[in-house]
């Protein structure tokens, strides 16, 4: 497990993926041998705006700071998300018709309805009847 070096402290520059968005750079030791160096490699912290970034860095000085742990689970879907959704139901209004309850769900615009349509897609009869089972 890497941890966050005290010796090099922490600073703050604008991101170069997002505007108007901050990266907290410091450094963590990535390797050595046998004690004859120490190497230390650069990690980015993205962060919303200023006020976190602040924050971050304070913390990271302070040794203070408690990296986000990384999780490999996988949300639970609910019966209407497995059984997937269509696009349209209310004339011209964007929404989206889930094929297990019928439900018909008002979205903020069509480009939301495609990409609902695109992570819940229909399934097929046999799968959509096991889902119902």
């Amino acid at each position: 497990m890497s941890t966050i070096s005290n010796l090099i402290p922490a600073y703050i520059a604008p991101s170069s993926r997002f505007h108007g968005c901050y990266d907290v750079v410091t450094y963590e030791k990535s390797r050595g041998v046998n004690g004859l160096y120490t190497a230390f490699s650069q990690k980015r912290i993205p962060c919303a705006n200023i006020a976190s970034a602040r924050t971050v860095k304070r913390e990271i000085n302070a040794g203070t700071y408690d990296q986000p742990t990384e999780t490999n689970e996988t949300p639970k879907l609910s019966a209407e998300q497995l059984g997937g959704c269509l696009t349209g139901g209310l004339g011209y209004t964007p929404a989206v018709t889930w094929l297990a309850t019928g439900r018909t769900e008002q979205v903020t615009n069509w480009a939301t309805a495609r990409q609902l349509k695109r992570n819940y897609p229909a399934q097929p009869e046999q799968v959509f009847a096991s889902v119902l089972a």
